[in-house]
């Protein structure tokens, strides 16, 4: 998958590929490239022609490499991003904003 971009506020796309196994290809304005950079998900690149055609070639040139990305890629969003997660921590982030708000009322 490839999401070249000068601004992208998240790229849910991004991370539904991940998901699906199929490792990325971001230019450095999407805002998970750090996270496919970090864990080695994909390629990150500068919003140019050359580096992005040059990153899908080798996409496309090392598949052993491309699918063992796209295992990474699926177990990392599986632990990270499930629906299950999500919800944790949003209930922690509620809990602590309604336990902030006790508080203050109280003082």
């Amino acid at each position: 998958y490839a999401l070249t971009s000068n601004s992208e506020n998240f790229g849910i796309a991004v991370l539904e590929a991940l998901a699906s196994g199929t490792p990325a290809v971001v230019t450095t304005g999407v805002a998970l490239a750090d996270l496919v950079k970090e864990q080695n998900l994909g390629w990150v690149v500068d919003l140019e022609i050359e580096a992005i055609a040059t990153a899908i070639q080798e996409c496309l040139d090392h598949p052993e490499t491309t699918k063992l990305m796209g295992d990474r890629a699926t177990e990392y969003v599986a632990e990270h991003y499930s629906w299950n997660k999500i919800a944790r921590s949003l209930e922690t982030i509620y809990t602590d904003i309604i336990e902030q708000n006790a508080n203050i009322k109280l003082k």
